[in-house]
C-alpha cells in the first residue's frame, strides 16, 4: 500500500504541476512562462536540497509538503502578477507596474509564509516522524518558493522587459480604454 500511494501521489502532483504550467500560460501569457521557468528551477532546487540533506525522509507526508510548498510558490507569483495588472489598469507604464507589482506583493508573500514556517517550527518540535517530515520539507519549499519568487522572477521579468517589446498584450494586461484612445 505504501508503495503504490507514493507512485500515485508522484504521478498526481506531476498531473497537478503540468495543469499550473498551462493555467499560469492562459491567464499570464509571456509572465506566465517566465513563472514557469521559475517554478521549474523551484522543483531542481528542492530536488537538489532534498538529496542533500541527510535527515529528510522522503515519506508520503513530505511529498505532501513539497506539494504544499509548491502552491504556495504558485500562490506568490500569482499575488505578484495580480498586483502587476492592477497598477497597469490605473494607467500606469509596464515597467512601472512590474516593479510596483513586485513591491505590492512582497508584504503580502512574506506574511503568509512567514506565519506558514512558524507552524511548520510548532511541528517539528512537536510531532513525531512523518509529521517531522512534512514539516521540514513544506518550510524548505516555502524558503525556496520566496527565493524562486521574489528574486528569480522578479530577474527574469525585468530581463524580458529589456529583451522584448512592452506589448500589454503579451502579459495579458488590459484596461479600459480611454477618451483619448477611443478618438
Amino acid at each position: 500500500l505504501g508503495k503504490d500511494a507514493l507512485k500515485w501521489a508522484i504521478i498526481g502532483g506531476a498531473i497537478g504541476i503540468l495543469l499550473i504550467f498551462i493555467i499560469m500560460y492562459i491567464f499570464y501569457r509571456h509572465f506566465g512562462l517566465i513563472a514557469n521557468l521559475s517554478l521549474t528551477i523551484y522543483a531542481v532546487l528542492m530536488m537538489f536540497f532534498l538529496q542533500a540533506i541527510p535527515f529528510v525522509q522522503l515519506t508520503l507526508a513530505g511529498i505532501a509538503g513539497i506539494i504544499l510548498s509548491f502552491g504556495m510558490a504558485v500562490d506568490a507569483n500569482i499575488v505578484i502578477f495580480e498586483r502587476m495588472k492592477d497598477e497597469y489598469k490605473l494607467g500606469k507604464k509596464i515597467p512601472t507596474s512590474v516593479e510596483n507589482g513586485f513591491k505590492k506583493g512582497l508584504i503580502t508573500i512574506l506574511d503568509s509564509n512567514i506565519t506558514t514556517l512558524i507552524a511548520c517550527l510548532v511541528l517539528y518540535i512537536f510531532g513525531t516522524g512523518t509529521i517531522q517530515s512534512f514539516a521540514i520539507t513544506l518550510a524548505l519549499g516555502i524558503l525556496l518558493s520566496m527565493f524562486t519568487a521574489l528574486v528569480l522572477t522578479k530577474v527574469f521579468c525585468k530581463w524580458y522587459l529589456h529583451l522584448n517589446s512592452k506589448n500589454p498584450k503579451k502579459l495579458n494586461f488590459k484596461r479600459e480604454a480611454t477618451v483619448n484612445e477611443i478618438k
